[in-house]
């Protein structure tokens, strides 16, 4: 269903289906340039490496896998090597062994595997702070 603004800018010139399809097709797309420069530029800059703005990695690979869907949808598609290193930058401190493991293995993983590895890794930590703060309510 199309909004009745959108509906009127379209229908105004267009005399058949084809026309109006044709303009929606436009309006969508003609900013398609802009809009992969504007997402590029998002994706470029986003904040890595600050553990109050990345507190996890995954809200960081969420973030990024988002900004990466988005510029697919404008034909600007961003390489899975890419993002892996986006991703892997994008930790802090608290997960800088991880880091040094993921880049140290003989084959780049994929970014779905150094995500995993780096939720894997989350799970760990917590059960570890958990099972410490436990033991000292026991001291």
């Amino acid at each position: 269903m199309v909004c009745d603004d959108l509906k009127d800018l379209v229908m105004e010139n267009s005399t058949s289906a084809f026309a109006a399809w044709t303009a929606l097709q436009h309006f969508f797309l003609d900013n398609r340039a802009a809009q992969a420069m504007f997402l590029d530029k998002e994706f470029g800059n986003t904040v890595r490496g600050e553990p109050a703005t990345c507190p996890s990695p995954n809200t960081t690979t969420a973030s990024n896998r988002s900004l990466t869907q988005s510029l697919a949808d404008v034909d600007e598609p961003v390489k899975d090597p890419t993002l892996t290193m986006y991703v892997i930058d994008s930790l802090g401190k608290k997960f800088e062994v991880q880091a040094e493991i993921i880049q140290s293995l003989g084959k780049f993983p994929t970014f779905a595997q150094a995500r995993s590895r780096l939720m894997l890794a989350e799970a760990s930590m917590a059960k570890k702070a958990r099972n410490e703060s436990a033991q000292a309510l026991f001291v």
